[in-house]
């Protein structure tokens, strides 16, 4: 006889379908489960969203998601999707043009909304045709729990943060087709088979055409009689068939020799296998730590640890502990074993085609793990480890083997956590480079080019190819603006170039910098120079410490304008200021620097101001040409001679004592230095202009005072580690003062004096 009807709602209406195979509780006990079904929900739900916000805020990370949306920004969009069904001999179909459904708003929020709410709408639809199969509503949670306990981020075709929404919507479909056969089986209407074909045939592509062989799997473990059901395969069969008729049509029509969707691997049948079985295992739990992609470190550790790992971790736990007594108490309406074979054959299937293709075949051969097919591999893998789950629960109904099954799945979701960290941090990095780019695109200074500039790149790598990287921005400036830029190529690829374009990445940091400037056409194609440098940060940082060299050609030291103001320093080939961004006429934060020199923009950094270290040890102060400290209750200042020092002393400087310690000596590094500022506020009664000198006479830096103002400045300095002492000698020009008493005569007076240690910026090479 077929089994009573299960309830075919949603998902909460599961929760609490009477007609279920549990035995009747009272009220009390009734009470008690719905408390647990709300405890349960509410640590399904932390867990999902602690992952979800982890891969948030994540774009662009493939090749082809960059050229969906730059084709959909110019408007070309449904053309591509059929010359692209051309080139690759993929059938032209609804799901082409789901790729390009998630730039059609642009907005990185819709974006998100739609990568993380079909990964999350999948994983509900997945656990519930599990839960509808064996008639358990606890297994749509526990699936929900275990997969975003242990769902893991990679470098590799991670659907999680690559290909957004159109190969989850194809899944989705295939679930929902998946669905209406259990519910035509349950119901015995062969409507729901009907609606199921629908569904399925909207988002199918190539790659899921195997999973036809999990339907009559299915079937078989329903444990219907034969008769009745089979026929509900029928509108399946037919609605393939007709699909695989159209593929080989178009195919026909349509010849294509793209290696990805050649079946030339089948000559190689063991390199086949394995392809199939590395891609399967690639998207297991923890894939990532046992295939050597990601080293779990206790500095990696302590770099990325959050308590929402912790939370997590108790989370997923404790739920584990309340679902564990309910499955105990249930009976599930179809025997384990079947259909855990049925779910291991899943395991296998999307990567059958694939080991086919000796395209894929040479990716395993150099050390791919895993593709885009392999996501749908682990929603498989889940399905095994929860019906697992079951049967422990069932046979063992044991508080004990409870705890012991939620503490293991509490560590792996830890593990899970500990080794995505890593991957989170660069993709979201990564996708910050894509934000600073087109910050640039909207700028004032972008709107300014004129049609036909040539732009020279020196870095805005994304793939590692300079040449495929600036023909995608050569493509995407030109969508987005209403003008022709004539070319975007790498440095030394190029002609006669207009403007300079850098992008700046500091390594695992959110600091980054486009800089972009109008080369100056009198000085050559060889030489990047110009008057006027625009840097645009994306930072949080308030400030920016920004150094150059320049050629100082004619009437030197001169001043410079930044963001049109004249900065009271004066400058002769070294440029150094600290800026503020203020927003362009397009709202663009922007440090625009003007300056009567020529700029060299290969030399242009910026760093950003970070929490300084301790300067306990160390010490700054007046010396020989200041007249001494005079308070004026919490301000002191000091009268200063025409030429007067700042003394840095060293009291941590070590004695090479040769009846030291080894270990005393060891902890010194007698060759490295402290990079030091030494923060000053000047004042002068009348204009004058104070030269700042380094120990060996060099110049640093000229400031210029003005009559009456206060001028702060932070000189750099450099100590040696064994060095006792460094001085700084300021040297004015200005007229002498009356003397006060029988000193000099004074010139100038020092307001304030600071001495903090400053971290060096990241190296890198512009």
């Amino acid at each position: 006889m077929p089994r009573e009807a299960f309830d075919e709602g949603t998902f909460f209406s599961i929760m609490h379908d009477p007609q279920t195979s549990s035995p009747p509780r009272t009220a009390p006990a009734a009470i008690t489960v719905r408390a647990d079904w709300r405890f349960v929900l509410m640590c399904t739900a932390v867990v999902a969203m602690a992952f979800l916000g982890s891969i948030a805020d994540v774009r662009y990370l493939n090749p082809d998601d960059r050229w969906y949306a730059a084709w959909v920004w110019s408007g070309s969009w449904l053309q591509i999707a059929y010359d692209i069904a051309v080139e690759h001999g993929r059938l032209l179909k609804p799901s082409s043009y789901t790729y390009f459904f998630p730039y059609l708003f642009d907005s990185p929020l819709y974006q998100d909304a739609l990568r993380l709410g079909t990964t999350l709408a999948t994983c509900l639809i997945g656990g519930y045709v599990l839960a509808r199969l064996l008639r358990m509503r606890e297994l749509t949670l526990l699936y929900a729990l275990v997969f975003f306990a242990l769902a893991q981020n990679s470098a590799n075709l991670n659907l999680f943060v690559n290909y957004p929404f159109a190969w989850e919507f194809t899944w989705a479909t295939w679930l929902l087709g998946t669905l209406g056969l259990i519910v035509a089986l349950d119901r015995q209407a062969m409507r729901y088979a009907v609606v199921g074909t629908l569904v399925m045939l909207i988002g199918l592509q190539e790659g899921f055409v195997a999973y036809a062989f999990t339907l009559p799997l299915i079937v078989l473990a329903h444990r219907l009689t034969v008769r009745p059901a089979w026929r509900y395969l029928v509108p399946y069969a037919v609605g393939i068939t007709l699909w695989l008729v159209c593929w080989v049509i178009w195919r026909l029509l349509h010849p294509s020799s793209y290696d990805g969707s050649s079946m030339g691997g089948i000559a190689h049948p063991l390199l086949a296998l394995r392809t199939i079985v590395t891609l399967s295992l690639g998207g297991a739990p923890l894939a990532t730590v046992f295939n050597g992609e990601v080293a779990l470190t206790l500095h990696s550790l302590r770099e990325h640890v959050t308590a929402l790992w912790f939370i997590k971790m108790l989370a997923v736990g404790a739920a584990t502990m309340v679902l564990a007594r309910l499955i105990g108490d249930g009976r599930p309406a179809v025997p384990l074993a079947p259909l855990a074979l049925v779910v291991l054959v899943m395991v296998f299937i999307p990567n059958v085609l694939l080991g086919l293709t000796s395209h894929y075949q040479q990716w395993v051969t150099h050390g791919v793990h895993a593709v885009h097919y392999s996501q749908f591999s682990y929603y498989a893998w889940i399905a095994l480890l929860v019906l697992g789950l079951v049967a422990l629960f069932r046979r063992y109904r044991s508080m004990r083997v409870a705890a012991v099954a939620a503490a293991v799945l509490s560590v792996a979701s830890f593990v899970t956590d500990w080794s995505n960290a890593g991957f989170n941090l660069e993709q979201k990095q990564y996708a910050r480079r894509w934000n600073t780019f087109e910050r640039w695109l909207r700028s004032e200074a972008f709107e300014a080019i004129a049609p036909g500039a040539r732009i020279v790149m020196n870095d805005a790598a994304i793939t590692g190819s300079p040449v495929s990287d600036t023909a995608y921005w050569l493509f995407v400036a030109n969508a987005r603006a209403d003008r022709q830029v004539a070319s975007i190529q790498p440095e030394g690829r190029q002609e006669a170039p207009t403007h300079y374009l850098y992008l700046y990445d500091e390594v695992r940091s959110p600091n980054q910098t486009l800089l972009f400037a109008a080369i100056d056409p009198a000085q050559g194609v060889d030489r990047a120079l110009a008057h006027t440098v625009r840097i645009y940060p994306n930072t949080s940082n308030d400030r920016l410490e920004i150094s150059a060299r320049q050629l100082c050609v004619g009437d030197c030291p001169q001043s410079v304008a930044v963001n049109g103001r004249v900065a009271p320093q004066l400058f002769s080939d070294a440029l150094s200021v600290v800026a503020h961004a203020t927003p362009d006429a397009n709202g663009v934060p922007v440090v625009t620097i003007r300056s009567p020199n020529l700029i060299d923009l290969r030399t242009v950094r910026v760093t950003f101001p970070r929490i300084a270290p301790d300067v306990t040890g160390l010490s700054a102060e007046l010396g020989p040409g200041f007249h001494g400290w005079i308070s004026h209750g919490e301000r002191r200042s000091s009268w200063a001679e025409r030429e007067a020092q700042i003394l840095v002393r060293n009291d941590l400087r070590p004695l090479r004592d040769p009846d030291a310690s080894v270990l005393a000596q060891r902890s010194f590094d007698w060759g490295a230095a402290w990079n030091l500022d030494v923060d000053l506020a000047l004042w002068a009664p009348n204009d004058q202009t104070v030269t700042v000198l380094d120990d060996d006479g060099a110049q640093i830096v000229t400031l210029r005072l003005t009559a009456g103002q206060m001028l702060s400045r932070s000189i750099p300095l450099r100590l040696e580690q064994n060095a006792a002492s460094a001085r700084i000698t300021l040297r004015s020009d200005g007229p002498a003062q009356a003397p006060i008493g029988e000193l000099p005569p004074p010139v100038f007076q020092i307001v304030g004096l600071e001495l903090r240690r400053s971290v060096p910026p990241l190296d890198f090479e512009p």
